[in-house]
């Protein structure tokens, strides 16, 4: 169910949309819904129609996120799960009320629904290798964050790559907190997943090789 496909029959956009303003946090997604179209990595100038229809009054909220959404399933293809979106959303602190309320609805629901299934299996089966690298950066966070560096070099060949954009690298240098930036970068890393081999190249090139070893490590699993 992590693979769900935002936009299937199971997962539709409508019902993604319904669940997110189920709960007490639809005053944050009102206000901050250029916040996710840009943790989603929607580029701002597809967004910028959407707020002028939004500003005058021509499009409601839900059909805003809908929208972004679709712009959203549209660039991530087929890497737009539900556990993708999940995610992206709780990168970001004002979000991660919204990512619960996707997680409750269906990660948990559908592991207790494979719980009850022949042999009571609560693990699929077909995790993909964009969800094996996700929970390889997961789990070693810690390992990462002692041997990473952002330095403008690095930030700079990504930038050069396509996956992350001009707003991504800004939440990493506005901060002079070296740790919070590393952890920032990874939860976007997280976001961007389909850039994993090209955040190892950047690495080695930059002389991080350690850095690029333990990225590697999913490979080996």
């Amino acid at each position: 169910m992590a693979n769900l496909k935002v936009g299937s029959s199971e997962c539709s956009r409508t019902l993604v949309i319904h669940t997110l303003f189920s709960g007490s946090t639809n005053s944050e997604l009102v206000k901050n819904w250029r916040i996710v179209a840009s943790t989603l990595g929607v580029p701002s100038e597809d967004t910028e129609p959407l707020r002028m229809r939004y500003s005058n009054g021509t499009l409601p909220i839900k059909e805003l996120y809908e929208d972004v959404l679709t712009l959203w399933t549209g660039v991530k293809q087929d890497a737009a799960t539900i556990s993708a979106l999940i995610t992206a959303l709780e990168t970001h602190e004002t979000l991660r009320d919204a990512a619960g309320l996707l997680r409750a609805k269906f990660l948990r629901e559908s592991s207790s629904n494979e719980g009850s299934g022949t042999g009571g299996s609560k693990t699929s089966s077909t995790e993909t290798m964009d969800d094996k690298r996700i929970r390889h950066i997961t789990r070693n966070q810690d390992r990462l964050s002692k041997v990473t560096m952002l330095r403008i070099g690095i930030l700079t060949k990504l930038l050069s790559s396509g996956y992350f954009s001009d707003e991504d690298l800004e939440t990493l240098i506005v901060s002079n907190n070296s740790s919070d930036n590393v952890f920032k970068f990874y939860s976007l890393l997280k976001t961007r997943i389909e850039a994993y081999d090209t955040v190892i190249a950047a690495f080695n090139d930059s002389c991080q090789v350690k850095v690029a070893e333990i990225l590697k490590e999913v490979y080996d699993s």
